[in-house]
């Protein structure tokens, strides 16, 4: 696939890496050739780069690393939006629900 951008008949297998390489530094004309044939399924591209999966779901290319890495993204709660959820709840809906989920459960008889 290195090389040109000329259509080809043969099916194409090209990395992420490669498309990258390829289109690097090309006028506009040239990359929108390749988006056709990209779209004729004349060329599959696999293994995208972080950054080209990124830009093609629209998200921030920092989450798909974390994901890859395996990080969590979730961040902890602070005291200030505990205080406000149960401010909004109400203090008696919350203690009912803690003494729901405290209370003891039935031991089965062995």
């Amino acid at each position: 696939m290195e090389g040109s951008i000329a259509s080809k008949t043969t099916f194409v297998n090209a990395s992420g890496r490669n498309l990258r390489r390829l289109l690097y530094g090309k006028p506009l004309a040239e990359r929108a050739k390749v988006a056709a044939i990209l779209t004729t399924e004349q060329w599959h591209v696999t293994r995208l780069l972080p950054a080209q999966a990124a830009r093609l779901c629209q998200v921030h290319p920092g989450y798909v690393t974390q994901k890859l890495n395996g990080r969590r993204t979730r961040r902890t709660v602070t005291d200030r939006e505990v205080d406000r959820v149960v401010a909004e709840i109400g203090y008696e809906r919350i203690m009912q629900s803690l003494d729901r989920a405290t209370r003891p459960t039935a031991v089965a008889a062995e």
